[in-house]
């Protein structure tokens, strides 16, 4: 729960700090539905100026998971669960062959 809150708190310090400032330029027209994020709190009307929500939330989704990785800090292998040998006992249990 700390490392949530610490994450949560720092994305509004950061959403403070860089609000209605660009970032960075895409070098391309985003599609329509990622325009509301990609230019969400800037001012003016061209949409391939990029706000802070977008640069974050791509982080977020790229190099948090490979980090974790790098680091070790990843669940564990047995948390993951078969689900080949669930659906396989499942079917068992029913009385359904499983071909």
């Amino acid at each position: 729960m700390f490392a949530a809150a610490l994450q949560l708190g720092t994305f509004f310090y950061l959403k403070a700090q860089y609000e209605g400032v660009v970032i960075t330029t895409l070098p391309f027209t985003p599609f329509r539905m990622l325009q509301p994020m990609t230019h969400r709190s800037l001012p003016g009307e061209d949409m391939t100026h990029c706000g802070f929500i977008f640069v974050y939330a791509l982080c977020a989704a790229c190099i948090k998971p490979s980090l974790q990785k790098l680091l070790g800090h990843g669940p564990p292998k047995s948390a993951v669960p078969d689900t080949t040998k669930m659906a396989a006992n499942l079917a068992g249990k029913l009385g359904l062959s499983v071909d």
